[in-house]
């Protein structure tokens, strides 16, 4: 494909693990979803209806790490 295709790693990929998985793989990229899960700011819900409120977001701190890890690797030895 005359490097016009990327394989990206992901699916746990985070920061405890990014640089390992750069090392072993040999990986420019990746997929991350960095997400948390974080509980709704409703005050009110109605139990009879089965409404645990929660949702998933992007966890900014662990993408900035994820980053500023990369951007210090500088590739295999």
């Amino acid at each position: 494909a005359d490097d016009r295709i990327i394989i990206m790693p992901g699916s746990g990929v985070k920061a405890s693990n990014i640089i390992d998985i750069a090392k072993s793989t040999g990986a420019k990229e990746f997929h991350s979803s960095a997400s948390m899960g974080l509980e709704s700011k409703m005050n009110y819900t109605n139990t009879l209806m089965n409404e645990y409120l929660s949702y998933v977001s992007v966890n900014e701190k662990e993408v900035k790490e994820m980053a500023m890890l990369l951007k210090k690797y500088d590739g295999p030895k």
